[in-house]
């Protein structure tokens, strides 16, 4: 299971992260473009890792060679128990995303964030990945939902 930060888990207790679409926003969103995205053309392999944890399994991606076959089990996990649909977006608190992210007149934008959200990367005040369900929600995405959420 992937271990929550004190950030992350206001943001979830609040139920709302922020973001700033002007900060490096590559347009994507459906989850299955944004993980390999991360990883392939970002070199954030530990992205990979992060995601398998927070889904209940575990992978190797310390080099691009080793991350293909996690990033298709990733993404045919997240099909199978989220939906084809499902969207993964960075959020962050309001002060960190102000801070860090955000254009000097920029306000951030604030995302609503439910009990179907699943964090699958925490990077503390950096932010968090969080998946977000397609229409299509199984009984095992759920289960990693509600145990995600006792801390």
């Amino acid at each position: 299971m992937l271990e929550l930060s004190e950030e992350t888990k206001r943001m979830l207790k609040e139920g709302r992260g922020f973001r700033c679409e002007s900060y490096g926003g590559s347009g994507k969103r459906k989850a299955t473009d944004v993980i390999p995205f991360e990883v392939r053309e970002l070199d954030n392999y530990h992205i990979a890792e992060d995601v398998c944890k927070a889904l209940g399994f575990s992978c190797k991606c310390w080099e691009p060679e080793e991350c293909d076959e996690s990033l298709k089990r990733i993404e045919q996990f997240i099909i199978e128990n989220f939906g084809p649909g499902a969207q993964a977006v960075w959020v962050g608190t309001r002060e960190a995303v102000v801070e860090h992210y955000c254009q000097p007149d920029e306000q951030p934008d604030e995302m609503e964030l439910t009990e179907e959200h699943l964090v699958i990367s925490d990077l503390g005040d950096d932010g968090a990945l969080v998946l977000m369900p397609a229409k299509r929600f199984t009984k095992l995405a759920r289960e990693l939902v509600a145990q995600q959420r006792q801390w």
